[in-house]
């Protein structure tokens, strides 16, 4: 019979396949992203990561900017450092992302595929948030062809 691998060996795979969900991480989608970037030899290139990076970081400052709900009483009852505090932070991970793009800037890198992370990673997390208003389709037989919120249907606008 075939010899099964050490069980240390299948446990570690396991956990990493556990790590990699819990991460939202689509092993086929990295594949089919970096499949290719492997096969042309562009994996050690800077311009593939980038794109990457900079939604990281724009998601960073969607995150922080969303703390601004668990500021109970906002905008007329929050204490002032508490505002101070989350206004910085905003402001400091906004300064994450400017100076990326300097970096790419003064590094001459790819840049072209920048903007649709942009649109993925801030625009559409932010009109999501800031539109949270119910938008209820027209009815059919009595009931809603929708229900969801106007953040949601500008996004898929």
């Amino acid at each position: 019979p075939p010899s099964s691998p050490p069980p240390a060996v299948s446990s570690l795979v396991r956990q990493r396949a556990q790590w990699g969900a819990r991460m939202g991480i689509s092993w086929w989608r990295m594949a089919f992203i970096f499949g290719p970037a492997i096969a042309r030899g562009d994996i050690s290139s800077l311009g593939l990561y980038t794109p990457f990076i900079f939604g990281f970081l724009l998601g960073r400052v969607v995150k922080q900017y969303k703390k601004k709900v668990k500021l109970r009483g906002w905008p007329q009852k929050v204490p002032e450092d508490q505002y101070r505090r989350w206004m910085l932070g905003v402001l400091m991970e906004a300064m994450f992302v400017v100076g990326f793009l300097t970096g790419c800037h003064f590094l001459k890198t790819e840049t072209r595929s920048l903007f649709n992370f942009f649109l993925s990673s801030f625009v559409c997390p932010m009109l999501r948030f800031c539109i949270p208003w119910r938008n209820k389709g027209p009815l059919w037989n009595g009931t809603a062809l929708w229900d969801t919120t106007w953040g949601e249907t500008s996004v898929h606008i």
